[in-house]
């Protein structure tokens, strides 16, 4: 325990189990390097469009098991295959959307006829409430996204590095065999 109070006091922090670990760690000493840490970085793999697999691990938790296909919100219709926890509440997080979504547009447009507000400050007001409802279904805890696409390739980006890498030796060209 002494040494946990001595890191809190900016001693030694070896005992720290993580390079972002924030335990012990007060709000004062909070770095721009600690938080640039702990916002992990979205690595990116480009596959042929038509033909990649993904890998047999959940892109979200990264566990084996029975998979269900999830549709990436994206311009380019792709299933994902998640671990059926994951692709459960993923389900529920898009489920929610658009009741939140009507619920902020109906709230925006009470509080404009009850205050007498313009309809272009009722406008802005519910851009304002629909925003959080959008990131909350669509962006809150996305691990798989498209960055783009053209007619040959696919990229691909992934939240979990470890994820990254196992889609792209799943997808490593084969040697000896033409591309198509």
């Amino acid at each position: 325990m002494g040494g946990d109070r001595e890191c809190a006091r900016g001693g030694d922090f070896s005992r720290i189990e993580s390079p972002t670990s924030l335990m012990y760690i007060r709000p004062t000493r909070l770095t721009a390097d600690v938080i640039i840490a702990r916002m992990a970085a979205w690595s990116e793999v480009t596959v042929p469009r038509k033909s990649y697999r993904f890998p047999a691990i959940c892109p979200d938790c990264l566990r084996t098991g029975p998979f269900t296909g999830v549709s990436i919100p994206a311009a380019l219709r792709i299933q994902v295959p998640f671990c059926e926890l994951c692709a459960s509440r993923q389900g529920k997080r898009r489920k929610l959307g658009r009741p939140l979504l009507i619920l902020a547009v109906g709230f925006a447009l009470a509080i404009t006829l009850w205050f007498g507000l313009s309809k272009w400050v009722g406008c802005w007001l519910a851009v304002i409430l629909v925003l959080p409802t959008v990131w909350l279904t669509d962006y809150r805890d996305r691990v798989v996204r498209i960055k783009s696409f053209d007619a040959n390739n696919v990229t691909f980006e992934f939240k979990r590095s470890e994820y990254a890498q196992q889609f792209e030796r799943q997808n490593e060209p084969v040697p000896g065999v033409a591309a198509m």
